[in-house]
C-alpha cells in the first residue's frame, strides 16, 4: 500500500474538494479525481465518449465489489462551466463520492456492488450520464438496481431531494439516514427539481434518488425562483455558475455531515 494513503484517508472533504478546484479544465479535475483512486487502490476505469455535438468526453466508473449481484449507481459531475472554480459545483459532491468509495473498501456493502460514476459534460446538456447509459445499452448489460446523483452539495443544514418513486425502498432509506444523521430531508417532484444527472437514471427505469446539500431556508426561494426578485435568490443561485463558486463558499463541517448521510443511506439499502 502507498505510504501515502493513510494521509489520503485523514483529509477532509474539504481538502479533497480543494484538489479538484484546483483544476482549470476537465482534464485536470479528472486528474484529481484518479490520483486520489490511485493513490488509494481503488478500482476503476475511463470511458470516452462523443456527445451528439462532437464533444469529447470521459467518465470515471469506480467500482467496489459486493457480495451480490446487484448494484448501485452512486453519480456526481466533475466538469465545471468557465466561471469560478467548480467548489460548490461540483467539485464538491466528487470530494464527498471519494470519501464514500474510502469507507466502501474499508467495508464493503454486502448486497449490492457500488458503482461510483464521475461524469463528464454535465455542464453542456447531461451529456456524459446520457452516454454512459447508452454504452450499458449498447452492451446490452444490466441497468443498476438503485441509483443516487450528487449535485450542489458543498454547504448546507438540510437535504434537498427529488425521486422517480416517492413511494419506493430509496426514499425510505433516505428518510431513515437524514433522522439518523439529524438532517431534514425535503423531496420534490421530478417536474420542480433542477435538471442534473438524475433526469437519465430516472430515464433509464432505475429507482432514483437526487440529492443536494443546501440550508432549509434556500429551498423555498429555489422552488419559486420564477417569482423571485433578483435581490431575493437565495445564496446558492448566488455561488454556482458565477466567480464567487470557490473554496471560501464551502462549509466542510457540513459537508462531512452530507458526507454521513450519504454513506448510512448506502448501508440502509435492503
Amino acid at each position: 500500500m502507498s505510504l501515502l494513503t493513510p494521509c489520503l484517508w485523514a483529509q477532509g472533504v474539504g481538502e479533497i474538494t480543494a484538489s479538484i478546484a484546483k483544476g482549470v479544465n476537465g482534464s485536470e479535475r479528472r486528474t484529481a479525481i484518479t490520483r486520489h483512486l490511485d493513490d488509494t487502490q481503488i478500482a476503476y476505469n475511463l470511458e470516452t465518449f462523443m456527445d451528439s455535438q462532437g464533444r469529447s468526453g470521459t467518465n470515471i466508473i469506480a467500482t467496489v465489489p459486493g457480495s451480490s449481484t446487484k448494484s448501485i449507481l452512486i453519480g456526481a459531475h466533475y466538469d465545471r462551466v468557465p466561471v469560478g472554480n467548480g467548489a460548490i459545483d461540483n467539485g464538491a459532491s466528487c470530494a464527498v463520492l471519494l470519501k464514500l468509495l474510502d469507507a466502501l473498501k474499508a467495508k464493503p456493502l454486502p448486497n449490492y456492488t457500488a458503482k461510483v460514476v464521475f461524469f463528464d459534460l454535465e455542464e453542456v446538456g447531461l451529456a456524459g450520464s446520457r452516454a454512459y447509459f447508452d454504452q450499458i445499452r449498447a452492451r446490452q448489460g444490466p441497468m443498476p438496481d438503485y441509483a443516487v446523483n450528487l449535485d450542489i452539495f458543498g454547504y448546507g443544514d438540510s437535504i434537498f431531494a427529488t425521486s422517480s418513486n416517492t413511494a419506493g425502498s430509496i426514499v425510505k432509506v433516505l428518510q431513515q439516514a437524514g433522522t439518523d444523521t439529524g438532517l431534514p430531508v425535503r423531496i420534490v417532484p421530478a417536474s420542480q427539481y433542477p435538471s442534473s444527472d438524475h433526469r437519465n437514471m430516472m430515464a433509464a427505469g432505475i429507482e432514483t434518488v437526487g440529492l443536494a446539500l443546501i440550508d432549509a431556508a434556500e429551498v423555498d426561494a429555489v422552488l419559486s425562483l420564477s417569482s423571485t426578485a433578483p435581490s431575493a435568490l437565495p445564496r446558492i443561485l448566488t455561488l454556482i455558475h458565477t466567480p464567487n463558486d470557490t473554496m471560501d463558499a464551502l462549509r466542510p463541517a457540513q459537508m462531512e455531515t452530507g458526507s454521513a448521510l450519504l454513506q448510512r443511506l448506502i448501508r440502509l439499502l435492503p
